[in-house]
């Protein structure tokens, strides 16, 4: 049996900012749709060895608002080294000071916490593995397709919405997310996903007929009328071999079914 804590140190991560993907229908010479992957908005993330995890809503709002009181003080005195070194209260327990995008978070105990102020990238995606494990994460911050056409009723095709009622409004919260981790046995077709999360938040749809057509005749693939043909060498052949041959021979080259077991699945907004 797989260990679930064996370790996976073979990892890959891949962080691109911005993309952009123009969907052009070259016969027709129209353009369908843009697809758009974008970065969030800045945050604060804390370092943590070669990952950056953003900070909680509450912290990271407190963070922000220091840091508006610190640009303000940089500028009204920008050169006097008390300001540059001054410390900001966040709450009871906890300073904050900055120096430019980077901070130092500190405490009544001294813990220090250093964070960055910078986006997510648009699309993120990490994999580790080892022999029997592997792991998968993919995010994608922002969505939004537009319509290309150039009269139409909705520019707009798809975007997130942001909701303050279901949290969504929460920086560093990605539209799309997904994480997998499985295991799989030696010699053998069962594969034990541990984990299988995808979590989708809100978003508005809205198409009109011109570019569905458009859609439609630009996948829409030429027929070409061809005369059937049928092979039947293998059937001529069988006709000289007895019916347990064949069937002997049909059941050992069937493999094993593969099978797939899950410990926990929650498909947004399902579960």
């Amino acid at each position: 049996m797989p260990s679930l804590s064996e370790s996976m140190k073979q990892h890959i991560q891949i962080g691109i900012r911005d993309i952009g993907i123009a969907i052009i229908d070259d016969i027709a010479r129209n353009d369908l749709f843009y697809i758009s992957i974008s970065k969030s908005k800045d945050i604060w993330m804390e370092s943590s060895k070669s990952h950056m995890k953003p900070l909680s809503y509450q912290l990271n709002k407190h963070v922000d608002e220091q840091y508006e009181s610190y640009i303000k003080d940089h500028n009204a005195h920008s050169n006097d080294e008390e300001f540059s070194s001054k410390k900001y209260r966040i709450d009871n327990n906890r300073d904050v000071s900055f120096d430019e995008d980077t901070a130092e978070l500190t405490d009544h105990q001294d813990h220090l916490v250093r964070i960055k102020r910078q986006p997510l990238d648009g699309l993120w995606v990490g994999f580790a593995w080892s022999t029997s494990n592997a792991a998968l994460h993919v995010r994608i911050n922002r969505v939004q397709i537009d319509n290309e056409h150039e009269f139409t009723l909705f520019p707009v095709v798809l975007n997130p919405i942001v909701s303050k009622a279901a949290g969504t409004d929460i920086p560093g919260k990605p539209f799309i997310e997904f994480s997998l981790f499985k295991t799989t046995t030696a010699r053998s077709n069962t594969t034990h996903i541990k984990y299988l999360k995808l979590l989708v938040q809100e978003f508005v749809f809205c198409a009109d007929q011109t570019l569905i057509m458009s859609i439609l005749t630009f996948i829409k693939s030429e027929k070409v009328a061809a005369a059937p043909t049928i092979n039947m060498d293998t059937d001529l052949k069988r006709i000289y071999k007895p019916l347990q041959a064949i069937t002997e021979a049909q059941s050992n080259s069937l493999p094993a079914e593969p099978k797939i077991y899950f410990d926990d699945m929650h498909l947004s907004p399902l579960k």
